[in-house]
């Protein structure tokens, strides 16, 4: 009931205003705002009372939410490492790479497992970026050697 009644209100404020050359910036104006307020609702129309009737009808839709995924909890440890690093809140099919400070990749591997260990025993010391990849998503994790 209340939103009939804000509709009748609307397209009777809209509907009882006369365009002339002296009052059409203000009707425009009032129209935008009545639109404005309208915008809550689904469908409707607005008719122009004016030497030349006209008829306009706007759909809005409502916007929906993005499901936004939650963030993983994805852990690396130790940081730093010397011999190997445990990567665990991964997904079965996940493809991690390491890549060295210069960009160039130097461990690939598709995960099996939730938890998995990478062997970095025969990384030279620096700094390295483990990178977490699905569909989805792409994680990255910064890690010592």
């Amino acid at each position: 009931m209340k939103r009939a009644g804000i509709l009748f209100f609307v397209l009777l404020f809209a509907s009882s205003m006369f365009v002339s050359a002296e009052n059409e910036p203000q009707f425009k104006n009032e129209l935008n705002m009545a639109i404005d307020i309208l915008k809550m609702h689904r469908t409707f129309s607005v008719n122009d009372t004016s030497k030349q009737q006209v008829e306009q009808t706007y759909q809005f839709v409502a916007p929906t939410p993005v499901d936004d995924p939650e963030p993983r909890e994805i852990k690396a440890y130790p940081n730093p490492c010397m011999y190997s690093m445990k990567v665990t809140g991964i997904n079965p099919g996940d493809e991690l790479i390491v890549y060295n400070s210069v960009g160039q990749v130097v461990f690939t591997k598709i995960a099996e497992y939730s938890e998995e260990t990478i062997d970095v025993s025969g990384f030279d010391p620096g700094i390295y970026v483990l990178a977490i990849i699905n569909s989805k998503e792409i994680d990255k994790i910064d890690f010592i050697k």
